[in-house]
């Protein structure tokens, strides 16, 4: 009876952190399509400002549009599962107290 008293809050705070992992893992996800779509950006700036060829331009004038392509997902994914770990965070009586992080819904 009393390890049933005390597995209790330890399963709050066991859920409370692999909420906190699962946010940060959002934001690193985040991080990585930028990083990828600022790449992929740059690369086509550069084929396009110092190489003449015809194949060098398509090769730019194809990267430039992906990168943009690579960070609109990248950011519609994050925004995409902020939302859904705010609503399960809700759900479950965690929400205020776990996402104390700064960022808000309406700013």
């Amino acid at each position: 009876m009393g390890d049933t008293a005390n597995s209790q809050p330890e399963h709050g705070v066991r859920e409370l952190l692999a909420r906190g992992r699962t946010r940060l893992a959002n934001e690193r996800t985040l991080l990585a399509y930028i990083r990828t779509g600022l790449t992929f950006f740059v690369a086509g700036l550069s084929f396009l400002e110092f190489f003449g060829t015809w194949v060098t331009t398509v090769i730019g004038w194809i990267f430039i549009p992906l990168g943009l392509i690579c960070l609109g997902v990248g950011v519609a994914s994050f925004i995409t599962m902020r939302r859904r770990l705010r609503r399960e965070m809700g759900d479950c009586g965690l929400g205020q107290s776990a996402g104390q992080s700064g960022d808000r819904e309406d700013a």
